[in-house]
């Protein structure tokens, strides 16, 4: 397939994942900060929906941030969160120029932080009225967030002792 088309087409599913997860999960935020004593109750598709973008953007996005860096990002004298914004963002849309690439890693995993912030402030700021769907995804937030963490500031063995591995 052309690689102009395979960006179009990544492009366009990102978009519409990022569009989805964000939409769904600030309605459930307002709807919380409206709710009058008891959680808003979702139905069963909105549910599902938002928990199923929650697990594929976030997945998405510890894949991406957590990945280790290629031999040649390591080798450039770029600060770290620059190196694995690009490898992500190599990932996200391969073949396209590194300005592309960063940008679009960027907006996704600040997208991706923001939303997952905003789910531990509507936690901690209406916590008799924060609904699971909420809460599941300020946990979810947390635990790739660890993981992507201690992968990225993870100590490299020195230079000789990986040439032995």
């Amino acid at each position: 397939m052309n690689t102009k088309i395979q960006f179009y087409l990544r492009l366009f599913f990102v978009i519409i994942g990022l569009t989805g997860f964000t939409v769904l999960f600030v309605s459930a935020f307002v709807q919380t900060f409206r709710a009058q004593g008891n959680p808003p109750i979702f139905s069963e598709p909105f549910t599902i929906a938002a928990t199923t973008l929650a697990g594929l953007i976030g997945g998405i996005a510890a894949i991406g941030l957590g990945a280790s860096l290629p031999e040649r990002l390591k080798a450039q004298s770029k600060a770290k969160v620059s190196q694995h914004f690009l490898a992500f963002g190599k990932q996200l849309a391969p073949q396209q120029a590194e300005d592309l690439q960063f940008t679009m890693a960027a907006i996704y995993a600040g997208l991706y932080i923001l939303i997952g912030l905003s789910a531990w402030v509507t936690w901690i700021s209406h916590p008799d009225t924060t609904p699971p769907l909420v809460k599941d995804l300020a946990g979810i937030v947390l635990g790739l967030g660890v993981a992507v963490v201690q992968n990225f500031f993870r100590a490299q063995p020195p230079p000789e002792i990986r040439k032995r591995h």
